[in-house]
């Protein structure tokens, strides 16, 4: 039987930065590089029962509304759609790989905004970019290790509560990761839906190398 003690000195892949009680009107923010496996944290919420916008859609959870927003810079729009989710839901959240570049806006757009920020190695990042669009390798690693370091550069700089996870380790240990966000997100979902979200998880989903 494995000693109890030992556990703490195992890397689970997930560590909560800055965290606090989740206020039950916060906004989960699902951030990382494309094709990083942003998608794999947005579907867990999704299974949790988490709204993720009116325009986000498996295999990929993209809320084009609120990311159309914030990309053509209009101010009224993001405010008049935050405005809504919020009034429809107490907490909701957002995923979209290419707020990397705004996560400051982000950060002061949103309601008591949480960060589950996901890591990837920078090579299957490219490599799967490669495969599914065409690109250069070497090009798109020096691009997803440019944009971790946009994403490093805001945690230091807000210290905002984050829960980083770990790509390859959610896959390994899914109970760890379901259980992980559910309390990292103040979540109380039915025993149903923590099936859900366990079942969600799977390496190289068919839908999404379909979608992709």
């Amino acid at each position: 039987m494995p000693d109890p003690s030992l556990r703490q000195l195992e890397n689970q892949g997930l560590l909560a930065l800055n965290d606090a009680v989740a206020p039950a009107d916060a906004t989960l923010v699902v951030v990382g590089v494309a094709r990083g496996g942003t998608s794999l944290a947005a579907g867990v919420l999704d299974a949790l029962g988490v709204f993720l916008g009116d325009a986000a859609h498996p295999p990929v959870y993209e809320d084009l509304r609120l990311s159309r927003a914030f990309e053509d810079r209009d101010s009224d729009r993001i405010a008049a759609v935050v405005a809504d989710y919020n009034a429809r839901h107490r907490r909701w959240g957002w995923k979209r790989p290419g707020a990397v570049h705004y996560l400051d806006r982000v950060h002061a757009r949103l309601r008591h905004p949480r960060y589950l920020v996901v890591f990837k190695d920078i090579f299957s990042v490219s490599n799967r970019n490669r495969i599914s669009m065409a690109n250069d390798i070497l090009p798109g690693m020096r691009r997803a290790l440019d944009e971790y370091q946009k994403v490093l550069d805001f945690l230091q700089r807000y210290q905002p509560p984050a829960l980083l996870i770990s790509y390859d380790k959610a896959l390994r240990d899914k109970q760890g990761f379901v259980d992980a966000t559910i309390a990292f997100c103040g979540l109380t979902p039915e025993a149903s839906a923590r099936e859900r979200a366990l079942a969600f998880i799977t390496p190289s989903p068919k839908a999404y190398m379909e979608a992709t």
